[in-house]
């Protein structure tokens, strides 16, 4: 199975099980006062959902705040943790207990119940997964037939999407076959917790730790360490002389396919997304950050530090998904084709810093200025009478 088809067949099974209830929930009355929440594939808690659910259970005791998690095991914990905010979709029971919302806030394009026109009678928020800077949806290059089907289907589901600053609106639109004017300008509720430093500690294993997370590809798998002139001993002695740890972040599904042979260097260590499901509650660990084309170098911003891009297939990304953005205006770090110039580039940071300036302009656009994002959407929410509460 391809990578891309190990994502499809989830998505696929939850749009045909949630069909007919959906179907027979258009004739049912909405309760207004109902918000549902979820996230990947209903079976996570966390990104920009997490942080706004934290908010709103504090902060809008009018309404009735619901977040979905099919995983029996982890919504028992977290009703332990924060009470009896969490159901399931599973069973037709809860199925249309979430189809009575009027709301549903979304995480990504997993429904908390599958179907389609669920927007009718119902206001549905799309979060979005992070700020755009590859292509995604049905603006990317090759796309199948049956891609663009499911997103048909999808777009029929969509109120509103929410993006960070107006400059990306047009292209956030064009992923998902939507208008622009479906679109909502406020900073992704996730950023809270990074401009108030609130995070979950790690231990400290080594003076510097650098997390390494690429971003996945549909059409092969991620190169680690992508130089043609790697050497594991020079590499293995400037780790040792600087004191730094790589955390390799890949996503969970495809964690057993990192080789065994960068698992045996003894400055490298996985960073599981099962183990640290949302990672924005632990980025202020790491003092540097390697990617490619993921939007996770947004988040990084936020904290100021050190931003690499290992560009190995750029290419080949551009022929086969596309990059929406200008990436070299936007990917403000050190962009090593060499291990030479990798380690070069690692000095550079530890002693200057060179990207501090272009970072801070950057993160200005993209990320915005406001400290507060979850109280700025749940009042855009309002404004826009997309909730309403007594």
């Amino acid at each position: 199975m391809t990578n891309i088809s190990k994502y499809n067949s989830s998505r696929l099974i939850l749009l045909l099980k949630g069909f007919f209830p959906s179907l027979l929930s258009l004739f049912l009355p909405r309760n207004k006062n109902l918000v549902i929440l979820n996230s990947f594939h209903n079976r996570q808690f966390c990104d920009n959902t997490k942080f706004l659910f934290m908010y709103m259970i504090n902060n809008c005791q009018n309404l009735t705040i619901k977040y979905v998690i099919n995983d029996d095991t982890l919504r028992s914990d977290l009703q332990n943790l924060y009470g009896d905010f969490f159901i399931e979709t599973n069973s037709f029971r809860g199925m249309f207990y979430a189809l009575s919302a009027r709301v549903w806030i979304l995480n990504a394009l997993e429904l908390p119940v599958g179907g389609m026109f669920l927007k009718f009678r119902r206001k549905i928020v799309l979060l979005t997964h992070g700020v755009t800077s590859k292509q995604a949806g049905l603006a990317e290059k090759n796309i199948s037939l049956l891609k663009r089907c499911y997103y048909a289907v999808i777009r029929t589901n969509l109120t509103y999407c929410l993006t960070p600053c107006p400059e990306f609106n047009q292209i956030v639109a064009s992923h998902f076959g939507i208008s622009e004017r479906q679109m909502l300008v406020s900073g992704f509720p996730r950023f809270d917790p990074l401009l108030r430093n609130e995070y979950t500690m790690l231990q400290k294993k080594a003076e510097i730790s650098v997390l390494y997370a690429p971003t996945w590809r549909h059409y092969a798998d991620v190169k680690l360490f992508p130089f043609d002139d790697f050497d594991k001993d020079e590499f293995e002695r400037f780790c040792t002389a600087k004191k730094i740890k790589f955390y390799i972040r890949v996503h969970p599904r495809f964690e057993n396919m990192i080789p065994k042979e960068i698992l045996s260097f003894p400055f490298v260590e996985i960073f599981s997304g099962t183990q640290f499901p949302d990672i924005n509650d632990y980025l202020p660990n790491f003092d540097m950050l390697i990617t490619d084309y993921s939007s996770i170098f947004y988040d990084f911003m936020i904290l100021d530090r050190p931003l690499f891009f290992f560009m190995y297939d750029i290419e080949e990304y551009e022929k086969e998904i596309g990059l929406a953005v200008d990436f070299n205006k936007f990917a403000a770090g050190y962009k090593p084709k060499t291990q030479r110039e990798f380690l070069e580039n690692i000095s550079d940071a530890l002693e200057k810093d060179s990207f501090a300036k272009k970072r801070q302009s950057i993160r200005n656009l993209a990320c915005g200025s406001s400290k507060e994002n979850c109280k700025d959407v749940v009042s855009l929410l309002f404004n826009k009478h997309i909730i309403m509460g007594e």
